[in-house]
């Protein structure tokens, strides 16, 4: 699976551009305006879509992008192609507000969206970025997360994890969603490694 890449750009055609890299030609999709502000060699962080009829590159100028375009595509009816048009009308922050707040409005204008896909993936992203209910936020009695009423006990091996995953430039929303990917594969004599192990692979996937 292809991850990275550099080399020269050999052609550009809207929204994708073929990257040379040591003498094999990449047909890469991406943005329309990264497309135009790349000029000579350029470095791409890569996602390889798979699917049982194609394949396909999509490149981004940081990790953290590739992270965002990941999590959108991870969301009901959200393809490649909606999911990079989103990316050129929103930020990950803007979809944060948008879920805390649960505006639905905001979420159906988005490219590729309408009001019955926005309100079935609107609680799809409200777990995936962690984002609490309005009425949860006044109805905290404690700073940890609670299941059922019930306060959750934080598990020894997240912090751990967290400092690994940081370590490796993972951003704290990808660490989030690796962690709660991975957290009920944990048993009592999992080691740190191994948590380490199952999280990269939930990342990679």
């Amino acid at each position: 699976m292809i991850a990275y890449l550099e080399g020269n750009i050999i052609a550009k055609e809207e929204g994708a551009l073929i990257l040379q890299a040591e003498s094999v030609g990449y047909f890469v999709h991406c943005s329309k305006l990264l497309a135009e502000s790349l000029h000579g060699v350029i470095k791409l962080f890569i996602y390889h879509h798979i699917t049982e009829q194609s394949q396909a590159l999509y490149g981004f100028k940081s990790a953290e992008e590739r992270g965002f375009f990941k999590l959108l595509l991870g969301l009901s009816g959200v393809g490649p192609k909606v999911a990079m048009n989103m990316m050129q009308s929103i930020t990950l922050a803007d979809l944060h507000d948008i879920a805390a707040a649960e505006d639905l409005a905001r979420l159906a204008k988005l490219p590729g969206l309408g009001a019955k896909s926005a309100e079935k993936i609107m609680l799809e992203l409200k777990r995936k970025l962690k984002v609490p209910s309005p009425g949860d936020k006044k109805n905290k009695a404690s700073a940890g997360p609670r299941v059922s009423g019930k306060a959750v006990v934080a598990h020894p091996l997240e912090s751990e994890l967290s400092v690994a995953l940081k370590g490796l430039g993972y951003k704290d929303y990808e660490i989030r969603l690796a962690i709660d990917e991975t957290r009920h594969s944990w048993e009592s004599n999992t080691s740190a490694e191994d948590a380490l192990r199952l999280a990269l692979s939930a990342l990679a996937a």
